[in-house]
């Protein structure tokens, strides 16, 4: 499939979805904020969310060697997060992180999980627009590897549990 996530950090989101299964007695619904390929999408579907939206520009980001090559090789990023994804129970929303926040309602989904842009500034304005769409777990990724995300999930207030490079918080 091409698409970079570490193996701990795909084991670490797979245990988030089934810890919730188990805690619930039911399956989560999921927003992902960021999917780019839809390798985490592909991972919380498999390991039992009743369904993933994801968002995304599928624009890319312009400083990423990595996503400027991988679309250049395998046509546009969202054409390949639909052969990725093609037949599971995952959605796409193309549109800007801000924009799509405000078409969902609060608490819509059990899940959201952040893993978009990753300087301060955008992830402090992911967790603000998604913390509320949020009924049980606000999640994201890369938080060891971009000093942006960990500071902004600081100063939203939230203290996370993490495991890998992948954090979340119960609300």
């Amino acid at each position: 499939m091409g698409m970079d996530l570490p193996q701990t950090d795909a084991e670490a989101l797979a245990a988030l979805v089934q810890k919730f299964r188990d805690e619930h007695r039911r399956k989560p619904v999921v927003l992902e904020v960021g999917s780019w390929a839809g390798r985490s999408a592909i991972i919380m579907a498999q390991s039992g969310a009743a369904h993933v939206t994801c968002v995304d520009t599928w624009g890319g980001n312009v400083n990423d060697e990595g996503c400027k090559q991988y679309s250049g090789q395998a046509g546009s990023a969202f054409e390949v997060f639909q052969r990725n994804t093609a037949g599971m129970n995952i959605s796409a929303v193309k549109a800007k992180s801000p924009d799509a926040a405000a078409k969902f309602r609060d608490g819509q989904f059990d899940i959201v999980y952040i893993d978009a842009e990753h300087d301060y500034e955008s992830v402090k304005q992911d967790i603000l627009a998604w913390k509320p769409k949020a009924k049980h777990i606000l999640a994201g990724h890369d938080y060891h590897s971009f000093d942006g995300v960990k500071r902004a999930v600081a100063d939203c207030g939230l203290v996370p549990v993490v495991n890998g490079n992948v954090w979340h918080c119960k609300l």
